[in-house]
C-alpha cells in the first residue's frame, strides 16, 4: 500500500535528487506531513492495521534517517533492509513449515490426515532460507548437467523420477521433512 514495492523510477528517490528521510517519503506516500506527531497514527489509518504501522516504525521506515536514493522505491528499500537486517553475531534464521492435509479417499478406505512438517536452522555458513531456496536449484541444476534430468522446457518437480531423487539429495543435506499419518476422521480437523 505504501508503494514501496515499485520497480519504477521515482524522482525523489533519483541519485541526484535532493536528500530525503524515511519519514518525508512515508509522508509524502500516504499524503500527510512529516512534521505530524501523529504520523504513526495516521500511517496506521492508512494500512488499515496498528500492527503493521509499528512494524513500518521498528525497522526504521518513520526515522530521520536519510534514505538511500536508488532510483526506485523497491531498489531503495532492499538497500536499506540489506544494512538494517543483517545476522548479529551468534544469530541465525529458521524455517518452519506445517502442512496438515485431510485426505478423504473413495470407497471404503478410511480418511486420513497427513501432518508434514519441516524445521530447518541457518548456521555460520548459511542461512536456512539461503539453504532451502538454493540447495533444490543447485540439485536440480546438477541432475540436468548429469543427464538426470533430460525433459526440455519448463520442468515441475511433481512426477516422482524427479522429486524423489531431489528429496533424498536434500535429505543428505539435512534439509528433510517428517510426515505423519494418521487414520482419523477429517472432523478431527481444526481450521482456523
Amino acid at each position: 500500500r505504501l508503494g514501496l514495492l515499485e520497480t519504477r523510477a521515482h524522482p525523489r528517490l533519483a541519485p541526484d535528487a535532493p536528500s530525503l528521510t524515511w519519514r518525508e517519503f512515508v509522508a509524502e506516500s500516504i499524503g500527510a506531513e512529516a512534521t505530524t506527531p501523529g504520523l504513526r497514527d495516521a500511517l496506521a489509518e492508512f494500512l488499515g492495521s496498528e500492527p503493521q504501522s509499528r512494524l513500518v516504525e521498528q525497522i526504521g521506515l518513520l526515522s530521520e534517517e536519510n534514505l538511500p536514493q536508488m532510483g526506485s522505491p523497491l531498489a531503495t528499500l532492499s538497500n536499506f533492509l540489506a544494512t538494517r537486517l543483517v545476522f548479529r553475531s551468534g544469530e541465525r534464521d529458521m524455517i518452519l513449515l506445517k502442512h496438515i492435509i485431510g485426505v478423504s479417499w473413495p470407497g471404503s478406505r478410511p480418511d486420513e490426515i497427513h501432518d508434514v512438517s519441516l524445521l530447518v536452522f541457518g548456521d555460520e555458513n548459511s542461512s536456512a532460507m539461503a539453504r532451502c531456496v538454493g540447495s533444490p536449484c543447485s540439485i536440480a541444476t546438477r541432475m540436468v548437467l548429469d543427464g538426470e534430468i533430460s525433459r526440455a522446457g519448463t520442468v515441475l518437480p511433481t512426477s516422482k523420477d524427479l522429486y524423489k531423487p531431489m528429496l533424498e539429495k536434500l535429505a543428505g543435506m539435512g534439509i528433510r521433512a517428517h510426515k505423519k499419518v494418521v487414520v482419523a476422521p477429517l472432523s478431527n480437523l481444526a481450521y482456523s
